[in-house]
């Protein structure tokens, strides 16, 4: 496994916000993370990197990466990590680059950390050769540019090359296509998956949009506040999803309900429960049509069937 995590918790300020996840992600698998945001799937992806800021806090019984455990890792293995082995790409390419920088200078930097004693002429030729790799035209005069001179699915572009300048065995794309209209959003999940299927690596793909995992992803987990409710495989959870939660946000795709043309979507009555407020029981009993007294008590992940890898986070 590229990656194994079991039991892993978050707190804010003492407080719980993302309750027991255990979840893996094999050598060039694509697993897909969904759900509304304030759901705690970034929080996730930077308890992974190491980047959660001061009070926040994770604890977990594993959480290993790349033959690399993360529990014990000190500076000089998250240097290692970060860049090397295990990359991200942020959902806000615009505040991810520096500003008063120049792309050549901050790919080029990317290049040289991930191959030391690389001289900055290959540096500069690799950086060409990245550009040209995402798809960006007329790659030496880009090189010049500052990221206020790029576009939003231009900027994505450079942070992918930066991403993928060390040949990464994990990538995490927290929203890639945040903000791109879509155009722009199928190709950088194109590029995504040219890249992975190039290369090998594994990638975690974020998103609230269940159709873009369905699309992109061979497993899918659903979050809702701070906890996985349903896990599998990503066609058989939207064919026919176990959980009420999943249920909602398939049906509220257009074209999914079967309702004529120009019908009113399908919604999720009420409002997601803030990751750090306790309830008792299913956190997401107040918004379901099916609760019942059982879900007052709290919910275990239980799989579909003996044979079956599906999980769901529901007594039903």
């Amino acid at each position: 496994m590229i990656l194994s995590v079991k039991n892993l918790s978050i707190e804010i300020d003492g407080k719980p916000a993302v309750r027991g996840l255990t979840f893996y992600v094999a050598a060039g698998e694509v697993l897909g993370v969904v759900g509304e945001s304030g759901c705690g799937k970034s929080m996730v992806n930077m308890a992974l990197m190491g980047l959660l800021p001061d009070g926040v806090n994770a604890s977990a019984e594993q959480m290993e990466a790349c033959s690399v455990d993360l529990l014990r890792a000190g500076p000089r293995d998250w240097r290692a990590l970060r860049g090397g082995k295990m990359a991200m790409i942020f959902q806000n390419p615009m505040s991810a680059l520096n500003p008063c920088l120049t792309v050549e200078r901050q790919l080029k930097e990317s290049v040289l950390q991930a191959r030391t004693g690389m001289s900055r002429a290959s540096a500069r030729a690799e950086a060409l050769r990245l550009l040209d790799r995402v798809g960006i035209a007329h790659a030496g005069a880009r090189l010049k540019s500052y990221p206020h001179e790029l576009s939003g699915g231009m900027a994505q572009r450079i942070m992918i090359a930066m991403a993928v300048a060390s040949a990464p065995q994990l990538m995490i794309a927290d929203e890639p296509t945040t903000a791109l209209d879509v155009t722009v959003q199928a190709q950088i999940l194109q590029l995504l998956e040219e890249i992975r299927r190039d290369t090998g690596m594994a990638l975690i793909l974020v998103s609230h949009d269940i159709g873009v995992i369905e699309q992109c992803a061979h497993r899918v987990q659903v979050m809702y506040s701070g906890q996985i409710v349903e896990s599998g495989d990503v066609g058989e959870v939207i064919a026919s999803p176990c959980h009420p939660y999943t249920r909602g946000l398939v049906a509220a795709q257009p074209g999914r309900s079967g309702l004529p043309p120009k019908s009113r979507l399908t919604t999720i009555d009420g409002s997601v429960i803030p990751i750090t407020e306790e309830v008792e029981g299913c956190r997401f009993r107040l918004r379901c049509s099916r609760t019942d007294h059982r879900c007052e008590q709290p919910q275990r992940m239980r799989r579909a069937a003996a044979n079956s890898y599906r999980e769901s986070r529901c007594h039903w």
